[in-house]
Formats: structure tokens, sequence, C-alpha cells
């Protein structure tokens, strides 16, 4: 089996059409078409040369720091749930809530 080695020369030519794309604003598809360029070997080198994602995924909650001047409201246990209401909670999502709740 015969390895083909990449020289750095290509691999420079290759960065450098990436920024020309990205210079373009065009499509990956259109800009291909235009610069005669195989579509599916300008993702391999754009995926290539595009920073390494976080392999980590974020997280969709955050821990919010506690209201230490609000904690005069109430709080609502429910099976598993303790829900804390401050005094100045919103009326028309607690009703929301209960109404999920409820159908539980």
């Amino acid at each position: 089996m015969l390895v083909k080695r990449l020289t750095e020369e290509q691999k420079q030519e290759w960065k450098k059409r990436i920024e020309q794309w990205c210079a373009s604003g065009k499509s990956a598809a259109e800009w291909c078409r235009e610069n005669e360029i195989g579509y599916h070997k300008f993702l391999h080198w754009r995926n290539r040369f595009s920073p390494k994602k976080d392999p980590k995924p974020k997280t969709a909650f955050v821990e919010l720091p506690e209201d230490k001047s609000d904690l005069a409201g109430i709080t609502i246990e429910y099976k598993d749930f303790d829900i804390r209401l401050s005094k100045r909670f919103d009326h028309s999502t607690l009703q929301s809530l209960i109404i999920f709740l409820r159908r539980l």
C-alpha cells in the first residue's frame, strides 16, 4: 500500500484556500464550483483546519447564587421537589408550574 505524504507546501496551499473561501462570503459549494475544487475534498481540509471542538459538552443548567435579600418568600414541597418562591415571584409562572405538576 502506497501512502502519499503531503508536503508542508501543500498544507499551506489548502490553508490559503480555506482563508480565501472565508473571505469570499460565499457558500462552500459555490466557492468550490467557481474555483474548480472538489467539494468533499474541500470539506476534508476545512474540517482539518477548523478549531478542535471541546469534547466536554456544555451544561444546560447553571446554578445561580442565592439572593439573601429575597428569602422572605414561600417554599412549596411537592413529591421530590422543593420550589422556593421569592416575595417578588411571577404569579403567571407559578400558575403554569402548578398546571404542569398536576399532570405528573
